[in-house]
């Protein structure tokens, strides 16, 4: 299998098929982790427009939703800017409803970046905690590093950006601007975006570094590809990064970071095309035998501290089978206080795989750990023919 490079091109016309837009699936799920769901309501954006991808990404909670539509083209900055002004291609937008207690949905808030460029792709990724939304833009070009950098230094093509995004009654306002610590041409910052409540933790799918583990050195350029995910911490108002995570076997063309999720004080994060031929939990991950099989890491904090908790694998480990093309924490159902998680009973992790060999499905891997055994168990798989999902908890 051929993997993606780190540049090539993406066009609307690409990827139009690729989109598939508020697709949400849960009544498969077992009964005690599968409420009940409708879907009464039909949402456009306020400024529809050919191939804008409404609906690319979106994210949900309590009765706020986030969606994003990373091709929509306005030169807008900030918030409830001119969306009309359709003069920065592809530079993409987030647009905030609120539901009232009649269940009736509004457009609250129309999210831009606050350096607008062309292909910048804001919204490729969204996430949201209370009162906070978190919008990355994977293809934003500028030089800065850490957080509200100077937002005009560069460029430096596709290094990446992530936006945040808080919300004061019903006026919302930028807090942040969150760029790497290690920028650099083609890494893809903000491919992949996560929060609960004062963390936020950023994917870039394409860094490059052959660093390990957790703060590892992020200069040695020599691993292209690989991937790496960045942690944010608020305390009041402020953000600072709080750590530089990376796959504990980092190997070319991984892409770990491409997906990622956070609930407390743990962090998982996907490298779809992670190679080894390991199942389970903590395998052998050097036995690099089955190319693009996928794999997902978890990490856990102590205080201020990261370290790597956990290697995932699927049951059924195969070539092409990009184990982690997706993943999500269930938020309802609190990680435990333990900190063996390997031996808790809630059901903790979805984690989708993307089979690109015939037929084309998806596969949703919901997992439930066993006690009596300290091996988690795979209780329930969802195969659909679509090539992508989204997995969001309302």
């Amino acid at each position: 299998m051929n993997k993606r490079l780190k540049n090539s091109p993406t066009s609307k016309r690409s990827v139009a098929l690729g989109a598939f837009s508020l697709l949400m699936i849960f009544a498969s799920l077992p009964v005690e982790a599968a409420p009940s769901y409708e879907f009464p309501r039909y949402l456009k954006a306020s400024n529809t427009d050919a191939e804008d991808l409404f609906g690319y990404r979106m994210a949900a909670d309590g009765d706020t939703l986030v969606v994003s539509a990373y091709f929509e083209d306005s030169a807008a900055t900030g918030i409830d800017g001119d969306q009309d002004d359709n003069s920065a291609s592809s530079s993409g937008s987030a647009y905030v409803f609120v539901r009232d207690t009649s269940g009736n949905w509004t457009q609250q808030a129309y999210l831009k970046a606050s350096n607008t460029g062309t292909s910048d792709q804001l919204g490729f990724s969204v996430a949201i905690s209370g009162d906070t939304i978190v919008v990355g833009a994977p293809k934003e070009d500028s030089g800065a590093t850490g957080v509200n950098g100077d937002q005009e230094a560069g460029p430096i093509f596709s290094s990446g950006a992530a936006y945040v995004f808080v919300r004061s009654g019903t006026t919302w306002t930028q807090q942040a601007y969150l760029k790497a610590s290690n920028t650099d041409s083609g890494d893809n910052f903000g491919i992949s975006v996560a929060i609960d409540q004062d963390t936020i933790v950023v994917g870039a799918d394409a860094e490059d570094s052959f660093a390990t583990g957790v703060n590892g050195n992020q200069f040695d350029d020599t691993v292209t590809n690989a991937g790496a995910a960045y942690v944010f911490v608020r305390s009041g108002t402020t953000w600072s990064q709080q750590a530089y995570l990376k796959a504990s076997n980092t190997e070319e063309n991984d892409r770990f970071g491409e997906a990622v999720a956070v609930h407390g004080d743990r962090i998982a994060v996907a490298a779809k095309f992670e190679d080894s031929n390991a199942t389970g939990i903590d395998g052998n991950q050097l036995t690099n035998i089955a190319e693009d099989s996928g794999a997902v890491y978890v990490f856990e904090r102590s205080s201020t501290t990261w370290t790597q908790d956990g290697y995932i694998k699927a049951s059924n480990t195969d070539e092409g089978d990009s184990y982690g093309a997706s993943l999500g924490i269930f938020g309802e159902i609190p990680w435990p206080s333990a900190h063996d998680w390997k031996t808790a009973t809630p059901l903790e992790l979805a984690v989708t795989s993307q089979i690109t060999t015939p037929p084309m499905s998806v596969q949703c891997t919901c997992m439930r750990t066993a006690a009596a055994t300290g091996a988690n168990k795979p209780i329930s798989r969802l195969q659909t023919p679509m090539v992508w999902i989204s997995l969001v908890l309302l």
